[in-house]
């Protein structure tokens, strides 16, 4: 039994006859006979009386009449809540970022979306790499902004924020800290501190240097900030982005950039088919 099979047979009840109510549904008076057909055979009874012109019904026929009017009600309803629910998500934007909004002006961003867009309302978290994408998949974030590399087969990037460069970091007074640039090669024999395992950023720098066939004396993780702590001292070296270094600035540190260049691109990632307004709109502005 359907819906519109419920739809078919209430038609019938209160048009009286089968053309008339096959108009009224938009159907052929021919395929509007097979659904009641099929929907007395599933019932295992008669609901129309057919040894007359017009439509008439049986005594079970007006009882499940009654029936049918009953569940359509609670169908529309529910169609109608779920309706309205959907307008409402469709006005409500979940953003997940990883805690670098200060270093891309992603704060920038959201407040041109809201001038913008007063009608939709946006909320947005800092969380860490695993939790932002969790996060999308099970649906809590409509869309991330993070690393590119953070994409996988079930998300597809919606826009591009910036782009961002992996740089070595050494004490000022290191003997390579003059030269204009550094392969990883150069620096194979150093000390490593890398941010934390589970960042991205940890993630590209493992893959560059599996690409370089370099095996890397990682000595220790730790935050940006503690990393450039520990570079001034002269106790490591790290690879860190860019960025890191022009927010957590720190004297007797000196930063060079990688050669072949490493970027780091900062995309706006959503789930693949995943669509809303909201999500549309907040594209637009970048």
């Amino acid at each position: 039994m359907t819906f519109d099979q419920l739809e078919y047979f209430t038609a019938v009840a209160e048009e009286k006859n089968i053309y008339d109510a096959a108009e009224r549904v938009h159907i052929t008076q021919s395929a509007l006979s097979k659904q009641l057909q099929k929907l007395e055979k599933e019932l295992g009874v008669s609901l129309l009386d057919r040894s007359h012109r017009k439509a008439v019904l049986t005594d079970a026929g007006e009882l499940f009449y009654k029936e049918a009017q009953s569940l359509l009600s609670q169908y529309h309803c529910s169609l109608d809540r779920l309706y309205a629910l959907r307008r409402c998500d469709e006005n409500v934007l979940r953003i997940g970022t990883l805690p670098f909004q200060a270093q891309y002006g992603i704060a920038e961003i959201f407040r041109n979306f809201i001038q913008k867009n007063p009608d939709i309302q946006l909320i947005q978290e800092e969380v860490e790499d695993e939790k932002l994408t969790s996060g999308l998949h099970n649906g809590k974030y409509d869309l991330i902004i993070a690393r590119s590399s953070m994409l996988d087969k079930n998300s597809t990037q919606r826009g591009v924020i910036c782009i961002d460069r992996l740089v070595a970091v050494l004490p000022s007074d290191h003997s390579l800290s003059r030269r204009k640039s550094l392969s990883l090669s150069d620096i194979s024999g150093e000390g490593f501190v890398l941010m934390n395992p589970y960042t991205s950023v940890y993630s590209v720098c493992i893959d560059e240097f599996n690409k370089a066939g370099i095996r890397p004396n990682i000595i220790g993780t730790a935050r940006p900030e503690s990393i450039l702590s520990s570079v001034s001292l002269g106790n490591c070296i790290s690879l860190l982005p860019l960025s890191s270094f022009e927010i957590f600035r720190h004297n007797g540190v000196k930063t060079i950039p990688l050669s072949p260049d490493v970027q780091l691109p900062i995309v706006v990632i959503g789930k693949k088919g995943a669509k809303s307004r909201a999500v549309t709109a907040f594209v637009k502005t970048l």
